[in-house]
């Protein structure tokens, strides 16, 4: 891998509403499948050539995820979810243009209500540059566009980057989790071990969604895996040693 370490940054917290986070990061040039891999078993994510990781230091809220594949049993309302979805279109790997993606994504933003402005470079960076593992999925009714779910895929695993949706006129089918639930049954076609859903954070309301997809395990350090034992409100991530050291 060649990369270029960036200074650790303070930003406003994306997650929780009057924090500061504190990030790790650096931009990849070259990297490979397993090392791309590894750096997200040790609880990294990315937009793009963009990666970083929160080391925040008191606050340690955004817990990262992941959905063992192996032995999986959908649950009775996942497979109510795909059956009552079966006329939505379902493509892997086939782009749609990035206009249409990106009026479907500001769409999604306008749910947040955080006031936050979209911009076309921001987002053909973040999710339509070349990177060796980036994949997309996609769900239409007919010709529109309904859900656009953009993952890695790796020799072991997958991994949700981000996804974005109508759920104004298709919340009946619940497109963010259809979304993961169609990446679940293409990690086990394909015979990867794990689904990352990247960072559960307790505390805010748009990201609790992930502790539906049980049972799920949760990194307490980077590389580290487990079952949580503890509430969720109660679990913490500490990032551990940077893999770039």
């Amino acid at each position: 891998m060649r990369a270029a370490i960036l200074d650790t940054a303070f930003y406003p917290c994306p997650y929780l509403s009057e924090k500061t986070a504190r990030m790790e990061q650096f931009i990849a040039y070259t990297i490979g499948p397993e090392e791309h891999e590894a750096l997200i078993a040790h609880g990294y994510r990315h937009f793009g050539n963009y990666y970083f990781r929160p080391a925040c230091g008191a606050c340690t809220s955004c817990i990262p995820v992941r959905i063992r594949v192996e032995g999986l049993s959908f649950h009775r309302s996942w497979r109510r979810l795909l059956r009552k979805s079966v006329s939505l279109d379902l493509r892997i790997n086939e782009m749609p243009s990035i206009q249409e993606a990106y009026d479907l994504y500001t769409l999604h933003k306008m749910r947040f209500g955080d006031g936050e402005d979209s911009d076309m470079r921001v987002f053909r960076e973040s999710f339509f540059s070349e990177h060796p593992v980036s994949r997309i999925l996609t769900l239409r009714d007919g010709k529109l566009l309904v859900a656009v779910a953009h993952f890695d895929q790796v020799p072991g695993s997958l991994s949700a980057v981000y996804t974005y949706y109508n759920d104004r006129d298709y919340a009946r089918v619940s497109p963010g989790k259809l979304s993961i639930l169609h990446l679940l049954q293409f990690a086990v076609a394909t015979g990867r071990r794990y689904l990352y859903l990247g960072y559960y954070v307790h505390d805010n309301p748009f990201m609790r969604y992930k502790a539906d997809f049980t049972p799920f395990e949760y990194s307490p350090r980077g590389g580290m895996w487990s079952r949580p034992e503890k509430p969720l409100g109660e679990i913490s991530f500490v990032p551990g040693e940077s893999l770039l050291r």
